[in-house]
């Protein structure tokens, strides 16, 4: 429930985009092995509200490199941005700013300049068995598929309901438009009421209003995937800290 809720959400979000106060979190689109269908899913889903598919970037671990693809991105107006296939821990103090500051403070490349620019950009992540730092952990949502198959990729497509689920949402993006509105609009017509539930830090704005939706058209499963999100994705390392933190709590 709370993955699928995660992937409604990362639909949901450009639709609400201007409602939010401040920063909207990264969803990590996450499976056991590949050939599950993250990369799918993820631009099947950014595609009803682009109509083209997500533009992706590759991972890196250079902090600057960071820094210069988010300016170049908000300086061309991109609403979606996606970093495609990370295979190692995600701990990037950039990334961390770019996913919770609502205005990006950079200097322009090449140009002696200061640029302020409002951080409206939409993040996803895709990865086999995500690993993230613990400050980076608190700030995404964990969107988990498992096929409960070694080798996903050998699946019979024909067997699924649309056995071409680009060409069939491309067909009905009229209509999966209309229903995205219609659930907004539902929560508007109900009087915008608060989401009741636990809150995430850094985006309380936007937890109220997408908890809030799901609240009023009965979508389960909201932000209820947090701590094993913790618990799957934080590294060994992190572990460890805890791990003497407690012992040092017990034993001085």
């Amino acid at each position: 429930d709370a993955s699928r809720a995660n992937a409604l959400a990362y639909v949901i979000n450009p639709f609400i985009r201007e409602m939010v106060r401040g920063p909207i979190p990264p969803v990590a689109f996450d499976a056991p092995t590949e050939g599950t269908g993250k990369s799918l899913l993820q631009n099947t889903l950014a595609y009803i509200f682009l109509g083209h598919d997500a533009p992706t970037m590759a991972d890196t671990e250079d902090d600057e490199e960071w820094r210069k693809r988010i300016t170049s991105k908000l300086l061309g107006g991109a609403t979606h941005a996606t970093i495609d296939n990370v295979r190692r821990e995600l701990d990037s103090g950039v990334l961390a700013n770019a996913w919770t500051q609502p205005i990006w403070d950079d200097r322009t490349l090449g140009v002696n300049r200061d640029v302020k620019i409002p951080n409206r950009l939409i993040w996803a992540i895709t990865a086999n068995n995500i690993q993230l730092s613990r400050e980076n952990t608190r700030r995404v949502l964990w969107c988990r598929q498992d096929a409960n198959m070694e080798k996903p990729h050998l699946r019979d497509t024909q067997r699924y309901r649309h056995p071409d689920l680009k060409a069939w949402v491309t067909d009905n993006r009229d209509d999966l438009v209309t229903a995205v509105i219609v659930l907004v609009r539902a929560w508007v017509q109900a009087g915008k009421p608060r989401f009741d539930g636990r809150a995430k830090g850094s985006y309380e704005s936007w937890a109220y209003i997408m908890g809030g939706i799901f609240q009023v058209v009965g979508v389960p499963g909201f932000l209820a995937n947090e701590d094993e999100l913790f618990a799957h994705a934080v590294t060994d390392a992190d572990d460890m800290g805890d791990f003497i933190d407690a012992w040092w709590d017990k034993y001085g």
